[in-house]
């Protein structure tokens, strides 16, 4: 479960913002970034549209266990709008959408940045296009993301112990080795 909080936007546009599996994609984002864009925004969920929703909202999403995502934000428009017209937005006159894959964005340039600290991941995305009059700042849209297991996912990882007995065993022979040795010195 991926447990998302939308943080800040201080960006000029609405957007939608979301996840998208990686393994759906087999376009080359540099060769073909629109076919590459049609795939990722395929296999898309949104995650916030900040028309419906306002700072502090919270939305969690299931996804399996091992899965690549990625994340998307597209400046002043909706998931549908480009899926449905993709000609507007590549070589039209709609914002790109953005990606946190570098090279799915106008002029292969990061438009987001990533932190983590103690399981908490903060994303901040730069929603002007690095490629042409953006101000990069990265704070147009911030979200945190923590992630839970399910509890039927959990793998918990053992190590052997050794039984109070053989521990006693071994403890037994380090002392009697230390008192040989010290006898041996005086």
């Amino acid at each position: 479960r991926l447990d998302f909080t939308f943080i800040r936007d201080l960006g000029g546009y609405q957007f939608s913002f979301g996840i998208f599996d990686r393994s759906a994609v087999s376009a080359d984002p540099v060769a073909d970034r629109q076919a590459w864009a049609l795939q990722a925004l395929g296999s898309a969920t949104v995650v916030f549209d900040n028309r419906e929703i306002s700072i502090g909202a919270t939305t969690s999403i299931d996804v399996a266990a091992g899965a690549e995502l990625g994340l998307f934000l597209i400046p002043n428009d909706t998931l549908a709008a480009v899926l449905a017209d993709p000609s507007a937005f590549y070589g039209g006159s709609r914002p790109d959408p953005l990606f946190s894959v570098s090279d799915a964005n106008p002029g292969s340039f990061d438009q987001m940045l990533s932190f983590e600290s103690g399981g908490l991941h903060t994303f901040a995305f730069e929603d002007l296009t690095r490629a042409a009059s953006s101000d990069q700042d990265f704070n147009d849209l911030i979200v945190t993301m923590t992630a839970t297991p399910d509890p039927g996912e959990l793998s918990i990882q053992t190590e052997a112990v050794p039984e109070p007995s053989g521990l006693a065993l071994v403890l037994l022979a380090g002392l009697g080795l230390a008192w040989t040795r010290v006898r041996s010195l005086t």
